[in-house]
């Protein structure tokens, strides 16, 4: 199996922007929050969310994205609830999908990995001032400052092995991805 390196990053890091770097370097990348809105179409997955957070989150067979956030932020216990409805289905997709992979290494990116940090063979944090990352959250419109603080509040990256700083350019984060990924290679 290919090994894994983690991509973690708070809320408005630039966790994507970092995974599109080292995709454009020939890394294979998979993004957990994708394989996870994935999952949300399915049936059971949309049952156990139903009965773990209300019908609220549910309407017509559907999982309200919006309304799940809501209740999964809202404190520790609750994205607890979430991730444990989650993950497991989650890292079952990645594992087979790194099987599939047939490179040096893959990166896993996720803004949650500290359940499975064991199985990684190490864990890059893109990192950011605070004050940058509530701005690139509020630019892209999709979370207001409240939705900022309380995602800010509950995440918890493990400790990393590596770090890129995303506080500059796009082109400064390029280089650092690619100095990494040598890095990486020589391992």
């Amino acid at each position: 199996m290919t090994p894994a390196i983690g991509l973690t990053g708070r809320i408005g890091s630039g966790k994507s922007s970092a995974a599109a770097c080292f995709a454009e370097l020939g890394v294979p990348v998979l993004d957990l929050d994708e394989v996870g809105r994935g999952l949300l179409s399915d049936a059971a997955i949309a049952d156990q969310l139903c009965a773990a957070f209300g019908d609220e989150v549910v309407v017509q067979g559907a999982v309200q994205r919006q309304m799940l956030a809501a209740h999964a932020f809202a404190d520790r216990a609750s994205l607890t609830r979430l991730e444990g409805i989650l993950h497991p289905s989650i890292w079952q997709q990645a594992m087979t999908w790194l099987g599939q992979q047939a490179a040096h290494y893959a990166i896993i990116e996720a803004s949650a990995l500290r359940h499975h940090s064991s199985s990684l063979e190490g864990i890059i944090e893109v990192v950011v001032d605070r004050a940058l990352r509530r701005q690139r959250v509020l630019v892209r419109g999709r979370q207001s400052d409240a939705d900022f603080v309380r995602i800010d509040r509950l995440q918890s990256p493990p400790p990393a092995a590596y770090s890129l700083n995303n506080n500059g350019a796009p082109a400064e984060l390029q280089q650092q991805v690619a100095q990494l990924h040598l890095q990486l290679l020589s391992r």
